[in-house]
């Protein structure tokens, strides 16, 4: 049977008559048997107005409203409707049926807003059941502010019982607020039930923190803690933590390695995921063999403990193992103190000092995030968001973790709050241990954003964390600094150095990027050029720059900054022959620095096909006609074939009478040092045994800085 309501609508002396008649008669044609209509009104109303509705004769202030709803409130659940809005057509003996059917006493429908004639719905939970609880009431009522204005709420009679209703006079919010907590069970309805109409209506109330509010208990729990006169072990060996999935296994290379360089300490890094591949799982061990100076564990994650992360939803694109690190108490069960860091990080000084840091009683230690306090107003923190920190290095006191139970805590939240969350784990993490974690020192997890804001050398960094610059990411596109771009160069150099030292890039590439005159080339062409070479998945390169004319000073200085991080050689020269006689790869890349490459794996592509046999690797490309800005697309779908020297190939004819973008096994050309420059592309041709063509264009670009070359 159908629940039944006892419905307040509130009749405000600048609500037009003709509104409030809509607004009884949605209810009215919709009512349910058993329930009932009372209507809070400053003056009499005529007959005409208000039937069949009861009048109570009073100032519709929120005191009144209260307790003229606990004296009237009679049928299983009281709601309030402004005389300016109305109840959707069918839909309030839905609204009640679905109250009754989840067995819920508290429950707020998603509103409808009409305005100027247009109806617009808004969902503020998108989960099956959207329970409303302690976890989550602060980011709802920071969301939809129609729930602290008491608008399309129902909540059972039986609940004013459980209020004291002194402390629930300040203001809709408060009530809303301490209902959620008193119900057995409060819920984001489904029903959209009331159309909230905004054409001449009051704004909705602004949040108001209030002074009693938590996020969390966490930070009572400091205190006592604190008060007990806790001490934390802090172990001799340092304990570091890496969570990884099957798809960055290769980002752990350069932060191994520079923990590896500047561990003062004995130390052993774990390395936790969940199902890897047989062939992750091998480089593992291969990379727990190359550093010396620390100890490498891999430690796979269980079904079971997966599986408490499972049910969490992320509305990003970051994976489900980013909660991974929530897990880890659990997982070493054995350690009391544990550091994390995120794969996007580098160790760059001892961590000594960090590791000996005294939490003070807190759970962990983490770092202020700059990047969430000064680019954005995260609303699920608003003004308490300058407590914000990010949660990619962590340092955790495992001990007072278990004993507290917060891992599991901060899980609820997440599965609880989650649909609220701009940065999934960081705000799971922040919203739990709100005013509960200990502050490290700014250089502990030094984004590179503070490049920009608290300037210091890396001297003075214990850990930079790349959480906006990441160095596999293309620099060109992104807003940036040359400090920036150096730290991105560091961990690029790292990467490629241990790339070597594991040998499994064995070929290196010479690549040879002509820079000759007449084309106009200036900073921007030479920067825009490397960055889509230095980011490359494959990182075995060597660069020769030809130029038949001096370089403008701004890229002497670039060209000489990058000379640090990658083998560069300038050759002054009219035509490509010294370069191709410098060139000590096994392998010869063409290029020209007006040009770049949108894709960061070609390299690793054509590679593979000169490892199976062909001579030369070329590929497709796509034309940009700089004064039109238009790309010129070839569109072909055939993704690559082979095809020797005496076959005639009518896809690969056009793209083989350019050397640009052409991978050659240098060997096999050994006469082209004697030939004219001009005639390689046919020599190339000609002479190569295999050749392999990569058809579809878009995994390359070439713009084009003079398209009537292609004529």
């Amino acid at each position: 049977m159908t629940a039944n309501a006892t419905i307040f609508i509130i009749n405000h002396t600048t609500t037009p008559v003709a509104a409030l008649k809509k607004s009884l008669a949605s209810v009215q044609q919709q009512l349910p048997a058993g329930s009932e209509i009372f209507i809070i009104s400053a003056t009499p109303l005529p007959a005409d107005v208000a039937a069949p509705a009861q009048v109570i004769v009073t100032e519709p202030t929120w005191d009144n409203l209260l307790a003229q709803a606990q004296t009237h409130g009679q049928a299983d659940f009281i709601t309030f409707l402004a005389g300016e809005d109305f109840f959707m057509t069918d839909t309030l003996p839905a609204a009640l049926d679905e109250l009754d059917q989840k067995d819920v006493e508290l429950g707020t429908s998603p509103t409808v807003h009409l305005k100027d004639g247009m109806f617009t719905f808004h969902y503020p939970f998108q989960s099956e059941l959207g329970l409303l609880n302690g976890n989550n009431v602060i980011p709802a009522m920071r969301s939809t502010p129609e729930a602290i204005a008491m608008k399309g709420v129902f909540f059972h009679r039986r609940l004013f019982s459980e209020l004291a209703l002194t402390a629930v006079h300040d203001s809709p919010q408060r009530l809303f607020y301490l209902l959620v907590h008193v119900a057995t069970k409060a819920i984001f309805m489904t029903t959209h039930c009331y159309c909230l109409v905004t054409d001449h209506a009051a704004p909705l109330p602004a949040f108001q923190w209030e002074n009693d509010y938590e996020y969390s208990p966490a930070h009572r729990w400091v205190k006592a803690i604190q008060a007990s006169g806790y001490q934390a072990t802090i172990p001799t060996r340092v304990s570091i933590a890496l969570c990884i999935d099957n798809n960055i296994v290769d980002q752990l290379l350069p932060l191994l390695a520079s923990i590896n360089q500047n561990t003062t300490d004995p130390t052993t890094v774990y390395i936790v995921a969940y199902q890897l591949s047989a062939a992750n799982q091998a480089r593992l061990h291969q990379l727990a063999a190359l550093f010396s100076r620390i100890t490498v564990e891999f430690r796979p994650l269980s079904k079971a403990l997966h599986q408490m992360i499972e049910p969490i939803k992320i509305k990003t694109n970051l994976p489900i193992a980013t909660y991974t690190r929530v897990l880890l108490p659990y997982l070493f069960p054995e350690l009391d103190r544990l550091l994390y860091l995120d794969t996007d990080t580098l160790v760059l000084n001892s961590l000594h000092q960090l590791w000996h840091t005294d939490l003070a009683g807190h759970f962990l230690g983490a770092g202020t995030d700059i990047s969430v306090i000064e680019h954005y107003s995260h609303q699920m923190f608003m003004e308490q968001g300058k407590h914000y920190f990010n949660s990619g290095v962590l340092l955790m006191d495992l001990h007072l973790i278990r004993q507290y139970q917060t891992s599991a805590l901060v899980l609820k939240t997440a599965i609880d709050a989650g649909n609220w969350f701009i940065q999934a784990d960081q705000d799971a993490h922040n919203l739990f241990y709100f005013d509960a974690y200990y502050p490290l020192e700014m250089g502990n997890n030094y984004g590179t954003t503070f490049f920009r804001y608290f300037p210091r050398p890396t001297s003075e960094i214990t850990i930079l964390h790349y959480y906006v610059h990441k160095p596999w990411k293309n620099m060109t596109w992104l807003p940036h600094t040359p400090r920036d771009l150096a730290a991105v160069q560091q961990y690029r150099q790292l990467l490629r150095q241990t790339h070597l030292k594991l040998g499994d890039q064995p070929h290196q590439i010479s690549v040879i990027l002509d820079a000759r005159q007449p084309a106009p080339l200036d900073y921007q062409h030479f920067q825009n050029c490397l960055e889509n070479f230095v980011n490359q998945d494959y990182t075995n390169l060597t660069f020769l720059i030809v130029t038949n004319t001096s370089l403008p000073a701004e890229v002497t200085a670039y060209l000489t900054d990058m000379q640090k991080y990658y083998p560069l050689q300038i050759i002054q020269a009219d035509t490509l022959t010294p370069a191709w006689q410098a060139a000590h790869g096994e392998y010869v890349y063409f290029f020209r620095v007006a040009d770049y490459i949108r894709e960061r794996t070609l390299l690793t592509q054509l590679v593979s096909y000169l490892n199976q046999g062909a001579s030369v690797a070329l590929t497709n490309y796509q034309r940009m006609a700089t004064d039109t800005a238009i790309i010129y697309r070839a569109a072909l779908d055939q993704e690559r074939h082979y095809f020797p020297t005496a076959t005639a190939d009518p896809l690969a004819q056009e793209a083989q009478t350019r050397l640009w973008g052409q991978l050659v096994r240098k060997a096999q050309f050994a006469n082209l040092a004697t030939i004219a420059a001009e005639t390689w592309p046919a020599q190339l041709r000609e002479q190569s045994p295999l050749t392999c063509y990569l058809a579809q264009d878009p995994w390359v670009w070439h713009f084009e800085q003079h398209p009537e070359e292609e004529d």
